[in-house]
């Protein structure tokens, strides 16, 4: 159900106004039809109207530095149009007009702020023999039950807006705690490795759902990639459509025995990413001893770099650096068109972000994102 937008002056937001954009539009895309319920017609201009969306997300992101930002006139208009000309049936129309309602209400820009279980706060970590045991048995009712959801952010070239690739996100559907939550309590209790294999050939799943070509990406620690158990899921999917992404949140202590689990990954044809570079255990340490095929480059150097020089001088020796060692680079969380235009001035081929696309079924990512590429041209003008 969606949230009923709270009147001016009512309940004030808990964080930046930007955090109920996001809630905004990820209510939105929650809307559309999964694609066993949409013919193939309907599937075609439910990738237009995400790409669609996903433009406005930026468009509205950008709007939202202040509390009580409205929604632009003209995005509110666009989205009017579209909804207007769109020739889908019934199911798909009422999708339309839902998120366009959405898009209505978040003119308002005050939705009421979640409010987590008192039992457990949305990053707590339970201690102890019985919080241990309670953490157990919700992860296996998870892997049993099959209870999350994958989703995928795209990656984008930022000079032409194609779409090369995605990432894969996991989502725990009715709880209120974020993913990264339940995957740390997981692998407190032994149970990491099965959860991220259950999260993995779920992912690769989705594979020939994605635009023509373009690869996945997901997280994985040194266990999995270590493990038989993943090689069987690169048995399931034409491996050279996977990059695997090595977190620097992991600490890594014996580099020999990974690079002789990544060896043989790496003969199936599947690729590396070290994702969050910069922001781990390690800094440089991981891409210097795997040498990964592509390097991302962790949000919290995005976020602003349009207004702080270190940041654009640190993207920019990390760009001569992957040229060096043969690796590309993606910049992750681009937010604004500011971003965007930055880091594309700075020579980064690749980037991922809610101002290019927020997460969505595979299914609907389109081939190019069409605000991108209009980005693209009018900054080389």
């Amino acid at each position: 159900m969606l949230e009923a937008p709270q009147p001016p002056g009512g309940t004030p937001f808990a964080d930046d106004p930007t955090v109920a954009m996001k809630r905004i539009i990820d209510q939105a895309i929650e809307l559309v039809p999964s694609a066993d319920a949409v013919s193939s017609q309907d599937e075609a201009a439910l990738a237009r109207l995400t790409g669609f969306i996903s433009t406005v997300a930026g468009a509205m992101w950008d709007l939202s530095n202040s509390p009580g930002a409205a929604l632009a006139p003209d995005v509110m208009a666009a989205t009017e149009v579209t909804r207007a000309h769109a020739s889908m049936s019934d199911r798909v129309n009422k999708f339309i007009v839902d998120a366009f309602r959405v898009a209505q209400a978040s003119a308002e820009l005050a939705l009421p702020s979640e409010t987590p279980p008192a039992s457990l706060p949305p990053n707590a970590t339970p201690a102890g023999p019985s919080a241990d045991a309670a953490v157990s048995q919700s992860v296996q009712t998870i892997l049993s039950e099959g209870r999350f959801e994958v989703r995928c952010q795209p990656i984008v070239r930022l000079d032409t807006g194609a779409v090369i690739g995605a990432e894969a996100l996991t989502r725990f559907p009715h709880t209120h705690r974020p993913a990264d939550a339940w995957f740390g309590d997981a692998q407190r209790v032994g149970l990491g490795p099965a959860l991220q294999l259950a999260v993995i050939e779920r992912a690769v799943a989705l594979v020939g759902l994605l635009p023509a070509g373009a690869f996945l990406t997901f997280n994985v620690g040194p266990d999995v990639l270590a493990s038989a158990e993943l090689l069987d899921v690169l048995e399931l999917v034409d491996p050279e459509r996977v990059i695997i992404e090595l977190t620097e949140h992991v600490r890594i202590d014996d580099y020999d025995r990974l690079l002789d689990s990544l060896s043989r990954v790496r003969e199936r044809g599947a690729r590396l990413a070290v994702d969050d570079t910069g922001a781990g255990f390690s800094s440089l340490g991981h891409i210097l001893h795997l040498r990964p095929e592509l390097i991302k480059l962790d949000c919290q150097f995005t976020r602003a770099i349009d207004t702080d020089p270190a940041r654009r001088s640190l993207a920019h020796a990390l760009v001569s650096f992957a040229h060096d060692i043969g690796a590309e680079v993606v910049s992750e969380g681009i937010e604004t068109a500011a971003e965007l235009d930055t880091v594309r001035a700075l020579d980064v081929p690749y980037g991922q972000g809610y101002f290019l696309s927020r997460p969505t079924r595979p299914h609907l990512i389109p081939d190019f994102y069409a605000h991108v590429a209009a980005r693209a041209s009018m900054t080389s003008c």
